[in-house]
């Protein structure tokens, strides 16, 4: 059931453009290859370190939900205090997290 609207059966889910589609394969395929990378790369910086630093996307995501599709447009005041301790937080700790290689 449903959170919100109406309820839909499988046909309706199918039923996007091709264009729909096909970023939707590409957005798999960007996964599959990074996912690939990650674990390749394992061998040289460590399964830890190799998946903290792929934990970046959260960082990518939230980059271009804020900068290209601005979802935060509307956002109440001081929305922006959080986002910005969020990266002051974040990017620090992945930084910490290549250097603790190095330790």
């Amino acid at each position: 059931m449903p959170v919100e609207g109406i309820s839909l059966n499988s046909k309706d889910y199918f039923s996007g453009s091709k264009r729909d589609h096909l970023l939707g394969v590409l957005g798999g395929v960007i996964l599959c290859i990074g996912f690939m990378l990650s674990v390749l790369s394992a061998g040289k910086a460590g399964f830890t370190i190799s998946f903290r630093l792929g934990q970046g996307n959260a960082m990518i995501a939230a980059i271009w939900g804020i900068v290209a599709w601005k979802e935060f447009h509307n956002a109440p005041p001081g929305t922006f205090k959080f986002l910005f301790f969020m990266f002051a937080c974040y990017i620090p700790g992945l930084i910490l997290i290549v250097l603790s290689r190095n330790v």
